[in-house]
């Protein structure tokens, strides 16, 4: 593009144009990666599994995961989210990878697993309450082997204050 008397003529690079005609219809992705350090095939595979970190992302956002955006001021604050989110996006994968073999999403496969459930046996006032945790089905025992977890068989009671920034009282005027 050059200025001739107040105006803009604009002129066409042939050899420029046929470079990029060549690649039309194509995708491109360009990378800081050296050819020796990585292949095509490698580069093609890495862009691929970007669309299992934006799925991830996502389920954050949802009610799978009950991850919801918050406002973070500081920039220690958005280090410590930032944190929070990269290791929650690490366990998805993890899981994901361990519960490839069976034939259910992580959230299908969590769903199933929440149905675990500590119990408290009371018997009176003079005896002390039994803790004991609901036996899992053949399902989900395949799925905690796949991640090498078991279900504890003596459960102690442990009174340990957990913060909530929740409010927890109404605080509705009537």
């Amino acid at each position: 593009m050059t200025l001739v008397k107040r105006e803009f003529v604009l002129t066409i690079d042939q050899e420029k144009l046929k470079e990029k005609l060549a690649f039309d219809g194509c995708y491109v992705w360009t990378t800081d990666w050296k050819e020796s350090e990585l292949s095509n095939s490698e580069v093609y595979k890495l862009y691929k599994n970007l669309k299992y970190v934006e799925d991830d992302f996502r389920s954050f956002k949802t009610s799978f995961l009950e991850f919801r955006p918050i406002s973070v001021r500081t920039e220690e604050s958005t280090r410590g989210h930032l944190l929070v989110v990269m290791l929650a996006h690490m366990i998805l994968r993890e899981l994901r990878k361990a519960w490839s073999q069976f034939d259910k999403t992580v959230h299908e496969a969590l769903t199933e697993l929440s149905l675990l459930c500590r119990n408290d046996i009371l018997i009176g006032d003079a005896h002390p309450k039994i803790s004991c945790i609901a036996t899992p089905n053949i399902h989900m025992e395949a799925l905690l082997k796949a991640i090498n977890v078991r279900i504890p068989t003596n459960l102690e009671n442990v009174n340990v204050p957990v913060v909530s920034r929740q409010k927890t009282k109404n605080t509705v005027k009537n």
